[in-house]
């Protein structure tokens, strides 16, 4: 499944950029402290912060 687009039509516009920033970089289960089922993988070891800012302001 894709993620959600980031406008009115997808959930992630009511998020601040923290959160989704934490979220991109260490994932659902880190931030919440529990397994949870998700396809959404951490890139903490992948992408670099300005990596992750950038893919996050596209």
């Amino acid at each position: 499944m894709p993620a959600p687009p980031h406008d009115e039509t997808g959930h992630t516009w009511h998020h601040s950029d923290k959160y989704l920033f934490m979220i991109t970089k260490y994932g659902i289960e880190d931030i919440i402290g529990q397994k949870y089922t998700n396809n959404m993988p951490a890139y903490k070891n992948i992408l670099s912060d300005e990596e992750i800012i950038s893919v996050l302001s596209t």
